[in-house]
C-alpha cells in the first residue's frame, strides 16, 4: 500500500470541499480503481467521472486502465462547460 496525492478541479472539488487529497492505494491500482474508491468516498462525484474526464498522472495524460506509480501525484479534470 501507498500513498498519492489526487488533485482535484472543478465541480469534484466543489463537491469534495477540497482541492487535494492524499489516497492510500494498494500496490498495482489503476485509475479505474482509484475512480471506484472515491465514489465509495464521494458518492457525490460519481455523476461526474465520465468518460470525458481528463485524467494526469504526474502531469502526463493517462487512461483508466494505467497503472498508478510509487508516489504520483493524480489530476482529474472534468470537461469545462460553457457555450
Amino acid at each position: 500500500m501507498h500513498t498519492i496525492k489526487v488533485i482535484l478541479f472543478s465541480n469534484l472539488r466543489l463537491k469534495v470541499g477540497e482541492k487535494e487529497l492524499r489516497v492510500d492505494i494498494e500496490d498495482q491500482s489503476t485509475i479505474a480503481d482509484l475512480l471506484h474508491m472515491l465514489v465509495e468516498m464521494y458518492p457525490g462525484i460519481k455523476p461526474h467521472l465520465t468518460d470525458k474526464i481528463i485524467i494526469s498522472i504526474d502531469h502526463k495524460i493517462a487512461d483508466k486502465n494505467d497503472p498508478i506509480p510509487l508516489d504520483a501525484e493524480v489530476a482529474l479534470m472534468p470537461p469545462a462547460g460553457g457555450g
